[in-house]
């Protein structure tokens, strides 16, 4: 677990256990500060331990969402702040060894200690670069999603104007713009692994596919597996590769989660698996599950050498893990207090202790906490073993009556 002294909004995976999280009171004046921090995550024979690498003070914008980029060997990290998308490098710095990082205090229950470390960590620094507006509703504008692609070096954001930008990385030149066909805040969306496109959803319930080079809409998904009579909307959207080595990539599934419109006794919110056609256009519900009946907040993909995950959050405050034929491998509920901002599956550095498996990091509020993937297989085998002890004892008192 970590804490901070400022409401955490978003998470993300920067690669070889480093997360960075980011939040804030944004601009009113009520003391709570807006930063954006990087930890790395590590593991030993006695768990999962967090150090607190850099810390940044993001002056009157609170960072409400990011996107980790990787360009040319450099590493970066884009901001959503208000109607703005800012730039965050992540700078290598000298390693230290045994002297304090510098930044506010990270706090939690296996928070490294640099006194305790055996080894430097990699030092990072961060800074503040360029920062742009990206988006223009005419009352209240405000970017509420980024994502980077490093094929295309392209970024694209999306907010409450409802239309979708597509940016030149590292130039931020604006190269085209859809048009408003989502009548409402674009909500998530994220670039297809190989080709040329982009999906999104939106508060209007809506999904649209769109090709990046020009900006044009070329399909829509409609989600038709619900209970008849209820009215669903998209919630997040996130593309998962192929696993190395195995099919192309243009292969590549795309999971969508799926909250009832309508709160009040409301039915079971689900995870649906797509799949594509050779264009791409076409999309064809290839798996749904429901997932249980609290509302979806957030979303997390990851493919490594040993599987394809899903990971989400929920309005309650629970996790859940699937694999890819969304299967739950773990589910928790009330694991934070309150609502899920955002969630990331990443992979620990390896060593001997390390598992194949990777981790889920969710944050809620001012608390940032750690879920294992493997804690379901553990789980699964200690049923197994109680319910055989339990079946043992019952044939040995029948036979003894």
């Amino acid at each position: 677990m970590i804490s901070t002294n400022y409401p955490l909004y978003s998470v993300i995976s920067l690669g070889n256990g480093q997360i960075a999280i980011a939040g804030g009171g944004g601009s009113s004046k009520t003391g709570v500060p807006n930063a954006l921090e990087v930890h790395q995550l590590s593991e030993t024979g006695s768990g999962i331990e967090s150090e607190q690498l850099a810390h940044i003070d993001t002056a009157s914008s609170a960072v409400m969402n990011c996107s980790a980029i990787h360009h040319h060997g450099s590493k970066a990290i884009a901001c959503g702040m208000d109607q703005h998308c800012g730039i965050v490098n992540v700078v290598s710095a000298s390693p230290t060894k045994g002297s304090p990082t510098k930044g506010l205090p990270t706090k939690g229950v296996r928070n490294r200690q640099a006194k305790k470390q055996s080894k430097p960590s990699e030092a990072v620094a961060l800074t503040l670069g360029q920062k742009k507006q990206t988006d223009f509703h005419e009352k209240y504008a405000l970017q509420k999603v980024v994502r980077f692609c490093p094929r295309l070096n392209m970024m694209s954001t999306g907010g409450a104007d409802g239309r979708i930008r597509f940016w030149e990385y590292p130039t931020l030149k604006q190269l085209n713009v859809t048009d408003r066909l989502h009548t409402d805040d674009v909500d998530d969306l994220d670039f297809h692994p190989s080709q040329p496109l982009v999906v999104s959803v939106s508060c209007d319930k809506q999904c649209f596919v769109w090709n990046v080079n020009n900006g044009k809409n070329v399909g829509q998904l409609k989600f038709t597996k619900s209970p008849a009579g209820q009215p669903y909307k998209f919630r997040s959207c996130r593309f998962l590769p192929s696993l190395p080595g195995g099919a192309s990539s243009a292969e590549a599934s795309l999971v969508t989660t799926h909250s009832p419109v309508s709160l009040h006794r409301p039915p079971a919110s689900y995870v649906c698996l797509w799949q594509a056609t050779g264009d791409c256009k076409t999309w064809t519900e290839a798996k749904w599950v429901a997932i249980g009946k609290d509302p979806v907040s957030c979303l997390s993909c990851l493919t490594t050498k040993s599987g394809r995950f899903v990971g989400i959050g929920d309005m309650l405050g629970g996790v859940r893990i699937l694999d890819d034929s969304l299967k739950t491998l773990y589910s928790a509920r009330a694991v934070h207090e309150m609502f899920i901002t955002s969630v990331a599956l990443t992979m620990l550095p390896s060593t001997k202790a390390t598992s194949e498996l990777p981790v889920l990091v969710s944050v809620s509020d001012r608390c940032c906490k750690i879920t294992r993937v493997q804690t379901a297989y553990k789980d699964t085998l200690m049923l197994l073993l109680v319910v055989v002890l339990v079946v043992g004892a019952f044939v040995i008192v029948m036979r003894m009556v």
